[in-house]
C-alpha cells in the first residue's frame, strides 16, 4: 500500500472579524496582553470568528488528480492556501511529502519587480532546484507561455492573462511532485485553458498529483478522478468525480427549489402564483420528451397593459444554456387585470441528466424594465436514457 503524499487532520481555519493590523508595537502588546487574558473565551469561539475550515480530514495517494468543488466562501481557496503553506491553520495539521507548486490568485508567488526569466529562476531556486536544472527546462517554459517578447519585462507590467501563463508554465516545468491549482486559470484564454489541462493530464500520467479548485463542472469531470465537496468549511462528499458532482448539482438543485418556493413574486403590479411543468407540479423530465412550461400570472391594476415574456435554462454551475422572449420575437402581449397564463412548449429537450435553473422574467413594452425578474424561480430535474459527452445530445444516426 502506497504512503498519502498529502495527509490532512482535523484542518480548521478561522477569521477574526474586523481585525486589522494593530500600529504599534504598544498597540500588539495590548491585543496580545487581552487575548492572553481571555484564554478561556478565545478556547470556545468569538462571535466575530468565522471558520473558513472545520476538522477537515482525508489522504491522497500520489498520481491522484483531485477536483475541490464548494460554493463561494466554502473554504476551497483557503484549504489549498494551508496545503501551499501560504497561510498556518488555527488547529490541526497537514503532511506534504513531495515538491510542491502552487497557482493560486493572480498576482502570489513572482516579484513584480523582477522579469518574467529572473521570477522563472527565483521560483525554481524556492523549489530546491539547481540553476542548471531551473536553465534545462527554461525554453520550454517560454514557449509554453507563449510570452517570448515579454520575458526580460518586469512581470508587474504583464497583464493578468499573461502573467497567468507564465505563473501556469513555472509551476507545471519545474518538476514539482504535487501541483496545487486554484481557479486563476479561468482568466486565461480558453485556447490556453485547453492546453493546461492538457498539461495537467500530462503530469498525472508521469506520476504527479494534482488538487484542482474549479467552478467549470465539465472540466472537472473529465480531468478528475476524486472529488471532494466542500460545504462551509466541512467535507460533505469524498469519492470518485462523477459521483461527487452529482451529489452537488442535486444538493444545488434541492437548495433552489427550496429558495424558489418562497420566491414566487414579482412588482406589486405584476405576480407569479403558479408554474407548471408538463401540466404537473413536478419538476421531472426525462431528456428528448416533450418540455412544456405554463406559469400563471396576475395582473393587480386596473388598466390594461402590454407586456412581454422572457425564459431562460441555466446549468447548476451558472452555464446559460438558452434565452427565449416574445419581445425577441416581436410578439407583445395585451393583459387584463386578473389572472393569466403563459406558456412555452420546446418539442424536446435533449440535456444531460442533472438539475437545471429556470428563469422568468416579464418585461415592459420597451422591453427593458422588468415587472418580474426572477432568477431560481424553480428548477427542472432531467432524466436521460442514453448518454453523451457535452452539454446537449444532437439527433444523429450512425452508418
Amino acid at each position: 500500500m502506497r504512503n498519502a503524499i498529502i495527509e490532512a487532520k482535523n484542518l480548521s481555519k478561522s477569521y477574526r472579524l474586523g481585525y486589522v493590523g494593530a500600529g504599534s508595537l504598544r498597540e500588539e502588546m495590548e491585543r496580545f496582553w487581552r487575548s492572553f487574558r481571555n484564554t478561556e473565551k478565545k478556547a470556545s469561539g468569538s462571535k466575530n470568528d468565522v471558520w473558513a475550515l472545520k476538522d477537515v480530514s482525508f489522504e491522497i495517494n500520489p498520481g491522484e488528480i483531485t477536483g475541490i468543488i464548494g460554493s463561494n466562501g466554502a473554504g476551497k481557496s483557503t484549504l489549498l492556501k494551508i496545503l501551499s503553506r501560504v497561510t498556518e491553520p488555527t488547529s490541526g495539521e497537514a503532511t506534504i511529502r513531495g515538491r510542491t507548486a502552487s497557482l493560486l490568485e493572480v498576482g502570489t508567488g513572482f516579484h513584480p519587480e523582477l522579469s518574467g526569466r529572473d521570477n522563472a529562476f527565483l521560483s525554481g531556486s524556492i523549489m530546491g532546484m539547481t540553476n542548471n536544472e531551473i536553465r534545462s527546462k527554461f525554453d520550454e517554459i517560454v514557449a509554453f507561455a507563449e510570452i517570448e517578447k515579454f520575458i526580460d519585462t518586469p512581470v508587474k507590467r504583464y497583464s493578468s492573462g499573461m502573467y497567468v501563463r507564465l505563473a501556469f508554465a513555472v509551476a507545471a516545468h519545474l518538476d514539482p511532485e504535487i501541483l496545487f491549482v486554484d481557479e486563476v486559470l479561468a482568466v486565461g484564454d480558453i485556447q490556453f485553458q485547453r492546453k493546461c489541462i492538457e498539461k495537467m493530464r500530462d503530469l498525472t500520467r508521469s506520476g504527479k498529483t494534482i488538487l484542482f479548485v474549479s467552478h467549470n463542472l465539465y472540466t472537472l469531470q473529465t480531468l478528475c478522478t476524486r472529488g471532494i465537496f466542500l460545504r462551509n468549511g466541512k467535507i460533505e462528499n469524498d469519492g470518485n468525480m462523477a459521483d461527487v458532482l452529482s451529489y452537488y448539482r442535486a444538493s444545488i438543485g434541492a437548495k433552489a427549489e427550496s429558495d424558489s418556493n418562497s420566491d414566487l413574486k414579482g412588482s406589486s403590479a405584476l405576480e407569479i402564483t403558479e408554474w407548471k411543468l408538463n401540466g404537473k407540479s413536478e419538476r421531472l423530465v426525462t431528456a428528448n420528451d416533450v418540455f412544456a412550461l405554463d406559469i400563471n400570472w396576475t395582473l393587480n391594476v386596473k388598466e390594461a397593459t402590454t407586456v412581454y415574456f422572457g425564459i431562460s435554462i441555466r446549468t447548476a454551475e451558472g452555464l446559460w444554456l438558452c434565452g427565449l422572449s416574445t419581445f425577441l420575437e416581436k410578439k407583445p402581449t395585451m393583459l387584463t387585470p386578473g389572472v393569466h397564463t403563459s406558456g412555452i412548449h420546446l418539442p424536446a429537450i435533449d440535456l444531460p441528466s442533472g438539475s437545471y435553473f429556470i428563469q422568468m422574467s416579464v418585461m415592459d413594452e420597451q422591453g427593458l424594465a422588468s415587472h418580474v425578474n426572477i432568477a431560481t424561480a424553480g428548477v427542472i430535474n432531467v432524466t436521460r436514457r442514453s448518454v453523451f459527452m457535452g452539454m446537449i445530445g444532437l439527433p444523429h444516426q450512425w452508418s
